[in-house]
């Protein structure tokens, strides 16, 4: 059964540590390989502080005398003098741009504050489902219960911060999460199994999976190659 998702705007702390494959660097220990337990490919900052609150870009520099302030490149990527790509801006660490328009028809719990949700709450309600994003919207998927969303298969839609909330004995076991461009969070609570094998694939903004407790078989990271983002596990 496929649903589309109930989404929630999530806010990373920010930039941390630079992805050694955006600067070309090797690390044998982290290249090509997820992360599992307490340690993360890219250190994460603190968990996203709240649901749906936007992010506002740094104030552009002045520059001294009669030059005036150029503008920074429109693709939310820093460059070098010579033109080349370093790597992205901050504010683009926790994108999270509102949906526009009227509320998907896949969004079984509503589009509260611009968020398209989607609720698989009961025992099992979501086993094995794949679990759509809305193109153009931000999104939260609940999984509460046991088996919740066990084995589910959960897409962040493309340029849009995504939130999978996994509450409960096993709620988001052995699923899998896959990040857009936006911001993206999984938050496991209520049992040391909700998140067991979880799997996350960040996306170019910041990705984390964050733990009340640590699991019985804490999941796993997979970073984005070419971002600077952070990307990890915290109390799993």
């Amino acid at each position: 059964m496929t649903r589309v998702g109930l989404a929630f705007v999530l806010t990373c702390g920010g930039c941390v540590g630079v992805n050694p494959a955006w600067d070309g660097e090797t690390d044998a220990s982290t290249d090509g390989a997820p992360t599992t337990g307490g340690a993360s490919s890219t250190t994460a900052s603190d968990a996203a502080s709240s649901v749906g609150a936007s992010t506002t870009a740094p104030d552009d520099e002045s520059t001294s005398g009669d030059a005036t302030a150029s503008e920074g490149p429109s693709s939310g990527a820093e460059t070098s003098s010579d033109g080349e790509e370093t790597g992205p801006l901050p504010s683009a660490c926790n994108a999270s741009p509102p949906g526009v328009g009227p509320c998907p028809e896949a969004c079984t719990g509503g589009c509260a504050g611009a968020v398209c949700g989607i609720d698989c709450n009961g025992e099992s309600v979501c086993d094995k489902d794949v679990l759509l994003c809305p193109p153009g919207w931000p999104c939260r998927i609940s999984c509460i219960g046991k088996d919740a969303c066990k084995q589910a298969t959960m897409v962040c839609a493309a340029g849009h911060a995504c939130a999978i909330d996994c509450v409960g004995e096993k709620s988001c076991e052995q699923s899998t999460v896959s990040c857009g461009q936006g911001t993206c969070e999984v938050a496991c609570t209520g049992h040391r199994t909700a998140c067991n094998e979880l799997a996350l694939s960040c996306g170019a903004a910041d990705g984390l999976v964050s733990c009340e407790e640590p699991q019985d078989h804490p999941p796993s990271v997979n970073t984005f190659g070419g971002s600077s983002c952070a990307c990890g596990l915290v109390g799993c």
